[in-house]
């Protein structure tokens, strides 16, 4: 998907971004007569898309996490060759500041020019830009969902006596298969963004005994709220509870490491904190029912499924011990 012509571009455009006000400097997309490649004055990427009939149909814009289009857009554009001028474009915006995803998001645009005319009508690039945000919100999901996992495992260092204690014990093996070791107890977090308590387990990891270390889950049920607190809230707030230079650190370290891509949703998904906290509750491994292996065909594997947990009793063992 790389491309060297591409990155020059990219490169050039990033050493002359335009002040505020003075419209966007844009270069010839590569490969591509009509079409525009541009950096705003936020260093976001702008794919610019010109079509035959400019000005004869309006499109609803689309606005995703990630990806923002506007169709038939009267655009301030000025070039190499050329002083400001105003043009109509399709204007898909990318709102990620990270060159290697803005580089994958160019390729990606490319092939779904390569597969329109020269100069398109409006509604064939509306087809093709249908397909791109189609893969960007399945990206949106992907990313809720590392971001509900994680802020879940953040609610549960925030809710310890120890939160230092906590942060150390927290994907202290990336091969662990739970997510907290505290060494004498063993702790995975799961967390649903419904009123059911149900939870997705892979049949190995409930078959997983750890020799005689006890083992729990912590269930949370998230409520998603603009007034709420985000992830970077969350780690404000457990980085002012004194944590250690180094704490903070790893903290940060696995955040990073979870979100991979999604940081740039840190601080856009919003849950309710006392909400969280009050649903809390830890059940015993041991009491999650599961498959036993002697009913599961030998050619199976990876086995995963979904547990209800509402017939599950309560475990409070880990009451003044951890929280």
């Amino acid at each position: 998907m790389r491309n060297s012509e591409l990155l020059r571009t990219l490169d050039r455009l990033r050493s002359t971004l335009p002040a505020p006000g003075q419209g966007t400097f844009a270069e010839a997309f590569p490969g591509f007569t009509h079409h525009k490649i541009a950096i705003n004055e936020h260093g976001e990427v702008l794919v610019l898309i010109s079509s035959a009939n400019k000005t004869s149909i309006k499109l609803h814009s689309v606005k995703l996490e990630l990806i923002e289009v506007a169709y038939n857009q009267l655009c301030l554009i000025s070039t190499k060759e050329h002083a400001a001028s105003k043009t109509h474009f399709t204007v898909l915006r990318l709102k990620s500041l990270n060159q290697h995803f803005q580089e994958y998001f160019l390729g990606i645009c490319k092939l779904i020019m390569q597969n329109l005319s020269p100069l398109p009508v409006l509604e064939d690039v509306q087809v093709e830009v249908e397909k791109l945000l189609k893969m960007f919100d399945k990206a949106n999901r992907t990313a809720r969902k590392a971001i509900q996992g994680l802020f879940a495992e953040l609610v549960l260092i925030s809710a310890t006596i120890n939160k230092q204690q906590a942060i150390y014990a927290w994907h202290a093996n990336p091969n662990d298969s739970f997510d907290f070791n505290f060494n004498s107890f063993l702790v995975e977090v799961k967390s649903s963004a419904t009123n059911e308590r149900k939870h997705t387990f892979s049949n190995a990891q409930l078959h997983n005994h750890a020799g005689s270390i006890s083992i729990y889950v912590a269930s949370l049920i998230l409520l998603q709220s603009d007034e709420g607190l985000s992830i970077l809230d969350l780690i404000h707030s457990i980085e002012d509870d004194g944590i250690t230079l180094d704490a903070r650190l790893k903290l940060n370290d696995i955040v990073f490491d979870v979100l991979g891509e999604s940081i740039t949703e840190l601080d856009n998904i919003r849950y309710n904190l006392d909400y969280a906290l009050g649903s809390l509750t830890f059940y015993n491994l041991l009491d999650v029912p599961r498959i036993e292996l002697e009913h599961i065909p030998p050619n199976i594997a990876h086995l995963k499924y979904e547990v209800d947990f509402i017939a599950i009793k309560e475990d409070s063992s880990l009451t003044g011990v951890l929280i």
